[in-house]
């Protein structure tokens, strides 16, 4: 087996170790490549600090990074890890890591995070081993009926809506939040509500609107 990054291999290559490394995960995280593709950019992905295992020239395993500066510290995201099940425990998690890690010390990169589905324990042990802890818990929510555009602030709250990067501008910015959380992961498209009183800028909600090809909002 040998470890290659993404930018030497065919991105048939990439697409079929994510979709097979990732079956009967939580979530269908199955992706085309164009869908593929259009993540590196929006998430701020790079070909050439990700990885891809192969065994001769078959996919078999992946795992995506991105490095982007967080609050003038360099900070490393592992944007997914995902083996074949064929070659699950044969330590290919394990060396995915390692030549990881590796990339993180060549781009003197100060921080590195990833989340992790919390039922998810052998991915939680990998990452255990490899140096990384459990620092909090990120919760999901789901609605099934659209939300409404209107909501109660109150008389002493004003409501501004802006582009995702006026999030970073204001003074209690979260740079703690997972990654994909960041001003940066939602550029495109994303906007920012901001919460004022009287006087100040007292919070702010960072979201995207998700369209079908008929321009029409899905969520």
């Amino acid at each position: 087996m040998k470890i290659r990054r993404l930018q030497d291999c065919t991105l048939t290559q990439a697409v079929t170790a994510w979709n097979r490394g990732f079956e009967g995960y939580d979530f269908d995280m199955t992706m085309s490549v164009d869908a593929f593709t259009a993540r590196f950019n929006r998430e701020g992905l790079s070909p050439r600090y990700s990885l891809v295992a192969l065994d001769q020239d078959r996919p078999v395993g992946i795992l995506l990074n991105g490095i982007r500066m967080v609050n003038g510290v360099k900070t490393a995201w592992n944007g997914g890890t995902a083996v074949d099940p064929e070659y699950r425990g044969k330590k290919v998690g394990h060396a995915l890591m390692e030549a990881t890690l590796q990339i993180y010390q060549e781009e003197n990169v100060e921080q590195a995070t990833l989340e992790a589905i919390s039922r998810n324990m052998p991915a939680i042990r990998l990452y255990e081993k490899w140096g990384y802890h459990v620092v909090g818990q990120v919760a999901s929510f789901n609605s099934g009926d659209p939300l409404k555009d209107q909501f109660q602030h109150g008389d002493s709250f004003s409501v501004k809506r802006g582009l995702a990067r006026e999030a970073g501008y204001l003074s209690f910015y979260r740079y703690s939040a997972p990654w994909q959380n960041h001003w940066e992961s939602l550029r495109d498209g994303g906007e920012t509500l901001i919460l004022c009183d009287e006087e100040n800028e007292v919070g702010y909600a960072l979201y995207k609107k998700v369209k079908d090809p008929a321009g029409q909002i899905r969520k």
